[in-house]
């Protein structure tokens, strides 16, 4: 029974936050030690095992990204790395640094493994990156994750190397008016723990066989307006008005290979609500309604899907051509029960399912108002 335990990857990713609380802890305490321990000569305190940065200052924020340029121009073999990337253009010098410092790495053979937790970034940053996927297909991988990452803002360099180094950095939300966004807080690197760094780079690498491999043009369009595929109650132009008033309608959208179901739980109506899920056969796809918005807009939809969905980069068809979208998928979801599924809800998909022409839908929303009356 342990085993069935341990091989679940929701307990190793319990774990794995176990182990980190467990290394910031000991940090927490050896500083506080070390602040009252006076050095004899000659003592064997290794100080420069670890280091903390404060990134609320600019002194602060300077020499962190000078300590990660340094270890990643100074990488050997690989660097595993996961972050949010740059969404501001006043980060220009770090992210001229940190490109150079990761194209050196590159032209010395090193192959870096990044995940990409934001689905927007500065134009400048996302070109970069784009150039050099280009550049170095074979030793730079990029992976997409919008959702609720277990590796947030880590690094992993050279794990199995003589000297390996751990950077995690930590967040504040900051809530701007509009504009909920997190910051970074403060940042930790710790050089020489071979054991957990070569339990990070293991989990990096499981944790990416389940991800979307991006390519240059997707890393570009990571600094593009977002395209929202909607395929629920945000098919309603006036919901999607009221939540992101950015919004503009771009036409019908169609995704194939997906299919469309009210399976996932929401509390909050105390019944269901429509998901999508991938589908076994090939003619498969789910209509729904295509908008542009703000990332700021972007951001405040994903705060209000977050608990019930993910966000999740898709291919979409709408007007006759193939665009690059996202969308709200489910966290969990149940068995099908259409009794449970709240009628001011199906009214409002039905009006937006109306609006928008999306007849056969419509007819099917119609039915299951029918039967629930």
């Amino acid at each position: 029974m342990s085993e069935g335990i341990l091989a679940n990857p929701f307990w190793q990713g319990v774990g794995a936050l176990a182990g980190l609380a467990a290394v910031i802890l000991y940090l927490i305490v050896e500083l506080r030690r070390r602040r009252h321990t006076k050095s004899e000569p000659g003592a064997d305190i290794d100080a420069q095992s670890w280091h903390t940065f404060d990134l609320s200052t600019t002194e602060g924020e300077d020499a962190f990204y000078k300590e990660l340029v340094k270890s990643i121009t100074n990488a050997e073999d690989c660097i595993y790395r996961s972050g949010r990337g740059f969404s501001r253009s006043r980060h220009e010098r770090y992210i001229n640094d940190l490109i150079r410092a990761e194209e050196t790495a590159l032209r010395n053979g090193v192959d870096i493994t990044r995940i990409q937790l934001s689905s927007w970034v500065d134009e400048v940053w996302a070109n970069a990156c784009a150039d050099l996927i280009e550049q170095y297909p074979e030793n730079l991988r990029m992976f997409a994750d919008y959702g609720e990452a277990p590796l947030v803002n880590v690094a992993v360099i050279d794990a199995y190397g003589p000297s390996p180094v751990i950077q995690i950095l930590f967040e504040a939300h900051e809530v701007a008016p509009g504009r909920p966004r997190q910051r970074g807080s403060a940042a930790v690197f710790l050089h020489g723990n071979s054991a957990l760094a070569s339990s990070l780079q293991g989990q990096f690498e499981e944790y990416t066989q389940s991800l979307d491999r991006m390519t240059s043009e997707s890393v570009r369009s990571l600094s593009q307006a977002p395209i929202y595929f909607a395929y629920g109650s945000n098919i309603s132009t006036r919901q999607m008005q009221s939540r992101c008033p950015s919004a503009r309608r771009v036409g019908t959208g169609y995704l194939y290979g997906w299919s469309r179901s009210f399976c996932v739980p929401a509390p909050h109506m105390s019944g269901l609500a429509a998901g999508i899920q991938r589908s076994d056969y090939d003619d498969s796809y789910v209509t729904g309604v295509v908008y542009e918005m703000t990332p700021s807009d972007q951001r405040r939809l994903d705060d209000i899907e977050r608990g019930g969905y993910r966000p999740q980069r898709v291919g979409v068809k709408v007007d006759g051509t193939h665009r690059d979208a996202y969308t709200h998928v489910p966290v969990i979801t149940e068995a099908e029960n259409l009794s449970e599924v709240p009628l001011p809800y199906l009214e409002t998909m039905l009006a937006g399912a109306e609006e928008n022409g999306l007849e056969g839908f419509a007819r099917n929303l119609r039915k299951i108002i029918e039967d629930a009356t």
